[in-house]
């Protein structure tokens, strides 16, 4: 067996081998494209079962994102899966407060994680933002 050094190949391997889980659920093509990405993310393919689109969620969600808005994530994780260079040619930008003293304490005064905690607290600012969990 080979060993495959070159991420860009290892990534599409990677995407072969996630095609098969996705191939035969129904999706759109640009729902299959968000789907592989969520188990790509994950390593979970028996995730593939409970993904499910909204029939206007990637239109819109593409529409936002060129349209300059801002993405709010619960975890710092998913934060630096985004391509940032991407997002700003668009006039976008990325919030995680997770680690915010404020965040910590609302947390514990609330009895909620800090996840929780942090997207609770950036609710006013959600409308028109795209929201990552």
């Amino acid at each position: 067996m080979d060993i495959i050094w070159d991420p860009s190949q290892i990534e599409a391997r990677s995407m072969e081998i996630i095609e098969e889980f996705v191939a035969d659920q129904g999706f759109s093509p640009q729902e299959k494209m968000v789907a592989k990405r969520v188990i790509h993310t994950t390593g979970d393919p028996d995730l593939v079962k409970a993904i499910r689109f909204h029939p206007q969620a990637v239109e819109v969600g593409i529409m936002a994102l060129r349209s300059g808005a801002t993405i709010y994530t619960d975890v710092n994780m998913l934060k630096t899966g985004i391509n940032y260079k991407k997002l700003a040619q668009w006039g976008g930008q990325v919030f995680c407060a997770i680690a915010e003293p404020e965040v910590a304490r609302t947390a514990q005064a609330w009895g909620i994680t800090r996840a929780a905690a942090a997207m609770r607290l950036y609710g006013p600012h959600l409308d028109q933002a795209v929201v990552a969990i």
